[in-house]
């Protein structure tokens, strides 16, 4: 339960707040993926981002065939994002595309490191994809609901797809 609190504050922008559920969570279960992905994603999202790769490092250890493998994934691909690792960010943000349950997430992900790495030609393939499967998605207004608390980090999700020239 203070795994899944730690996300809904997370969410709400209450980073001090999370981080206290998420770290209640990890004295209670350790070993549980689930609650090391929550104590990464408060993690990310606060703007730790070293300690949220560590964290991520323990969630891969623990449940390296989880169902949800495509979050843990995208949610290093956003970290790796936010340090400006943008070639290593691109491989987590395919891996995760490449997930048989992945959602819209990756897809965006990647049309925005892709930009940021001037590889258009690839942006515009997976646009199109995308476009298959989710025609009317704003890839601007998207990212308004990731609760980064550091404006930046957002800044470069948004300039990666503007730069990928998708939208023209």
């Amino acid at each position: 339960a203070y795994g899944v609190l730690a996300r809904l504050l997370t969410m709400n922008r209450e980073y001090h707040p999370a981080l206290l559920a998420a770290r209640k969570a990890l004295a209670l279960n350790p070993n549980n993926a689930q609650v090391r992905f929550a104590h990464a994603f408060a993690l990310t999202f606060a703007g730790d981002l070293d300690e949220a790769l560590l964290e991520l490092d323990e969630v891969a250890r623990l449940s390296p065939c989880d169902p949800n493998l495509w979050s843990f994934m995208i949610m290093r691909a956003w970290v790796l994002l936010a340090l400006e690792r943008y070639e290593e960010a691109t491989d987590w943000a395919r891996s995760s595309a490449e997930q048989p349950n992945s959602v819209l997430w990756p897809a965006v992900t990647l049309i925005s490191l892709l930009g940021h790495l001037e590889r258009f030609n690839e942006a515009r393939a997976v646009y199109s994809r995308l476009r298959e499967v989710d025609p009317d998605r704003d890839l601007i207004a998207v990212w308004d609901i990731l609760p980064f608390r550091d404006p930046e980090h957002h800044s470069r999700l948004v300039e990666g797809v503007r730069k990928a020239r998708v939208l023209e």
